[in-house]
């Protein structure tokens, strides 16, 4: 017995009825469209048709060497068509039985075929037909029997019909970092005029193409055809850093009343502001303070991917303290009076009036012969103080003879 070699595949073939609708169904419920309206037999054998109640109201094709046909179906440029049958072969044998689409006056060009050997189920097939070329074609349908005279084949439910225009557009990534590629893919059915925004432009129905938005970005895919257009979209976001600061202060210790000077520079912020009354600068720069005492400066950052904020510390030391007393302050001449002094942040401590070096704190008699201001002078890291004690001499009175 003479096996059927019918090549398996889904083929996006010629394309979509006219109509746009669905095509009727060409056996269904026991019986061939309007009763074989419009089916023709090929020449080279007979067909012989029945409708067998019982059996699930099959139509059934018995026996025959080649196939029978139903033609002139319209396809539409443009627009997928989806096709399908069940089949069941009754006897047992090794023979085998299949329905295929193709196209009319194209009998080498891709078509759409499943074969089935003997089965007392029901094999369903299905499949895609699509017309690239922009004018109308017409398709024939082929149920293709065994070349045995014993053989009986079932075919039901055998329908062609268009798809509604549709799409499918995805995203390898949905959520990237800056500089990073995402992979969009699309695919349309009865909708081949692509086109996709972000100057992306037209495309083929189906594809793919690498993308690196600098930042979120909604991409949208248009799509249209004969039977309508259909919108897709999909975002893929850009998760922006955070600012990043460079902040510095030089010198990082002043003394008193001298200044420092704040340097910065700041990648990805749109606003930069600096505490203790500097207020908004821009992404690089640098600004002179002379803090009263220790201070922390605050620098903030704002920008897409958020806040950051950056801190330098300025160290003031204070100058010395000192006090400086002359006890008493009013001698005669002859007598003595004593300096005290103490002094705080200091490291020399220096009198005048060849007093000299003295340690931070102490006590010191002088004889000064005549009224003396001393000088007291404080240096230490934060800078240089001084202080005065004065010590008046008195000179006593002479006294006067009387005479007699």
């Amino acid at each position: 017995m003479k096996v059927l070699a019918i090549l398996a595949a889904i083929t996006f073939l010629f394309g979509v009825p006219t109509s746009y609708g669905a095509a009727p169904n060409l056996a269904q419920n026991g019986s061939f469209d309007t009763n074989l309206s419009g089916w023709t037999n090929p020449t080279n054998g007979a067909v012989t048709t029945t409708w067998d109640a019982g059996t699930a109201k099959a139509t059934v094709v018995s026996p025959a060497s080649t196939a029978l046909l139903q033609d002139g179906l319209a396809l539409t440029g443009g627009v997928t068509y989806t096709f399908g049958a069940r089949i069941r072969l009754q006897t047992a044998s090794s023979s085998s039985a299949a329905i295929e689409i193709v196209a009319v006056g194209d009998p080498t060009g891709a078509r759409f075929a499943e074969a089935m050997t003997h089965s007392t189920a029901w094999d369903s097939v299905s499949g895609y037909l699509y017309n690239e070329t922009a004018s109308a074609k017409t398709a024939q349908v082929r149920l293709l029997v065994p070349g045995d005279a014993s053989e009986v084949v079932f075919f039901d439910d055998v329908y062609l019909q268009a798809v509604p225009a549709s799409a499918e557009f995805t995203a390898s990534k949905t959520a990237i970092a800056p500089g990073e590629q995402v992979t969009l893919t699309w695919s349309t059915m009865s909708a081949p005029q692509v086109t996709i925004d972000q100057g992306i432009g037209a495309r083929s129905r189906a594809g793919s193409i690498l993308v690196s938005p600098a930042a979120t970005t909604t991409y949208t895919l248009t799509a249209t055809g004969p039977v309508g257009t259909v919108t897709k979209q999909l975002t893929v976001t850009v998760a922006q850093p955070k600012p990043q600061i460079a902040f510095a202060g030089s010198p990082a210790t002043v003394a008193e009343g001298e200044s420092a000077t704040l340097s910065w520079t700041v990648l990805n912020a749109s606003a930069v502001s600096i505490d203790h009354g500097i207020g908004a600068r821009g992404s690089s720069g640098s600004a002179a303070v002379t803090p009263p005492a220790t201070t922390t400066y605050r620098l903030t950052a704002i920008g897409p991917g958020g806040n950051s904020t950056a801190d330098v510390r300025i160290t003031v030391l204070p100058a010395p303290v000192i006090v400086f007393t002359a006890t008493p302050d009013a001698i005669y001449v002859g007598q003595s009076a004593t300096l005290a002094w103490t002094t705080a942040g200091a490291t020399i401590v220096l009198i005048d009036h060849d007093v000299g070096a003295q340690p931070p704190s102490g006590v010191l008699d002088v004889h000064p012969p005549l009224t003396t201001t001393y000088v007291l002078t404080a240096s230490g890291p934060g800078g240089v103080r001084v202080a005065q004690a004065t010590v008046t001499v008195k000179v006593p009175a002479r006294r006067r003879s009387v005479r007699r």
